[in-house]
């Protein structure tokens, strides 16, 4: 299976209010083969652009690294807001942790069962959030990676 079908099948799969933050790979791979191929011929037929060597963006080349760098703007704004609340999640969790146990492993006055419990559930709800915080990151990750090494080979 190609990685575009993968790709979208994980994302049809994942929480509908994270769905629109991924990259949009299929978009980006219109894009990407709107692109003509450059071939320019050098007096002895090297087709390669030496390094420091400049040529104009084309029409094309410009949607591309526009609709590029719109997509890394929605995820960099997404994960910034994401990583703010696991920030203060964190810190709610800690002073519900602190309630319940004291910094020596003892249970501290305030314990109660239910209190306890409570803290544990929050606890491993946060676990959960941060593994598919890690999903959408790697998810992502290997969308920019194929999508940028299509346009190198380009």
């Amino acid at each position: 299976m190609k990685f575009g079908q993968k790709f979208t099948e994980m994302i049809a799969a994942t929480h509908p209010s994270v769905r629109d933050q991924f990259l949009c790979y299929k978009t980006l791979k219109k894009c990407l083969k709107a692109i003509p191929e450059y071939k320019a011929t050098t007096a002895n037929g090297d087709t390669t652009v030496k390094p420091g060597g400049k040529r104009k963006l084309t029409d094309e080349q410009r949607l591309f690294l526009k609709t590029l760098n719109a997509e890394l703007q929605k995820f960099n704004r997404f994960f910034i807001s994401a990583e703010e609340d696991f920030v203060m999640k964190e810190t709610k969790l800690e002073a519900a942790y602190t309630q319940v146990v004291n910094t020596d492993g003892s249970r501290a006055p305030s314990f109660t069962m239910q209190r306890c419990r409570a803290t544990c559930r929050a606890l491993a709800d946060f676990h959960g959030e941060l593994v598919l915080m890690e999903h959408w990151v790697s998810l992502n990750y290997t969308a920019l990676v194929k999508i940028l090494k299509k346009h190198d080979k380009r």
